[in-house]
């Protein structure tokens, strides 16, 4: 939304305080219910969450998005739907493709499992971490998470607190530390400047807490970057050819 701001004509959304645009539409979903469209759709806060989750994962949608976030905008204001060259009487492509965009922020892009969705995600998620809450603490912990993080809070809290408590584990057998012991080799770190799942701040974090790591910061957007640029490909395949020892290197930004 900051980008957008600064864009100028290349983000359909920037016109007025976007930041402030979001907040509108987000609060209008939840206290006041579902925007109806031109064409007689209608789009709730939990499609609304769902798609911005799911788009944020794909940079080249971000367009879409921000035309997507206008139409909506505008469909609670008609006055400013009327003078925008984006008011339609059906929804654009650039929303239709944002509204189908839900489901991707759970699914790998290439994946090499038949498990694609919820079914490995548990699996490990809920051995690593250790949710221990009852299932019917789950909306309280929904509200605190919903004040903590606006758009994102409720969201995550139907996520892992309300799978894992229920999840099947007989034996919980999983390294839970310390961490900070010095490894023969280093543990190699990478961190997407614009990552909408793990934050940047997150990679410098464990590569300071880890007793020998090296980070790899990447300039991108996205979830995850190996397999999606030659360059961090190329320091991920050098380190493992050299493992005896991986010596300082250029690209290694200090933290």
């Amino acid at each position: 939304l900051r980008t957008c701001d600064s864009a100028g004509a290349a983000c359909a959304f920037r016109d007025g305080n976007p930041r402030a645009k979001f907040d509108e539409l987000r609060t209008y979903l939840r206290e006041t219910g579902p925007i109806t469209l031109p064409d007689g759709s209608a789009v709730a806060i939990d499609t609304f969450t769902d798609a911005i989750a799911g788009t944020l994962y794909d940079l080249t949608a971000l367009a879409d998005l921000a035309t997507a976030l206008q139409e909506l905008y505008n469909a609670i204001h008609p006055p400013a739907a009327a003078q925008s060259r984006s008011a339609a009487r059906s929804p654009t492509p650039s929303l239709q493709a944002v509204l189908g965009n839900a489901k991707q922020a759970k699914l790998d892009i290439r994946p090499d499992t038949p498990y694609t969705s919820d079914d490995s995600y548990p699996a490990v998620n809920c051995t690593d971490k250790p949710f221990r809450n009852r299932p019917g603490q789950v909306p309280s912990i929904a509200d605190q998470w919903e004040r903590q993080m606006a758009t994102f809070g409720r969201y995550l809290a139907w996520g892992d607190p309300a799978v894992c408590p229920d999840w099947p584990l007989d034996r919980r057998d999983v390294y839970s530390g310390p961490w900070n012991r010095r490894t023969p080799n280093p543990v190699l770190v990478y961190g997407n400047y614009y990552d909408p799942a793990t934050q940047y701040e997150f990679a410098r974090r464990m590569t300071r807490q880890l007793g020998n790591a090296r980070l790899v910061s990447a300039d991108a957007f996205g979830h995850t970057i190996l397999g999606f640029s030659e360059c961090t490909d190329i320091i991920a395949t050098d380190y493992l050819i050299e493992l005896n020892g991986y010596p300082e290197r250029e690209f290694f930004r200090p933290n």
